[in-house]
């Protein structure tokens, strides 16, 4: 493996931990206010996303880190 592939490498493993972290960072912003309170990360969009969307909570786990932040997109550029 030649230096510059794990320079790559490593680009892309710090890129995908910063949108994830920002994505938990929103729903922190969520678990700021009812019906949310008490929860943060992960758990406030799970709750979010089965009240919006009507979703099971094992299925809006299920979905991959990326297509979340798709389903998200509005939120994420608007802030709750």
């Amino acid at each position: 493996m030649s230096n510059e592939m794990d320079e790559v490498r490593l680009k892309l493993a710090q890129t995908a931990a910063e949108l994830h972290t920002f994505t938990l960072k929103f729903g922190d912003e969520l678990g700021r206010k009812p019906p949310y309170k008490g929860l943060d990360g992960m758990d406030a969009i799970v709750l979010y996303l089965v009240n919006k969307h009507h979703w099971l909570p094992a299925d809006v786990r299920a979905i991959s880190q990326e297509d979340l932040r798709i389903v998200l997109n509005e939120e994420l550029s608007t802030k709750p």
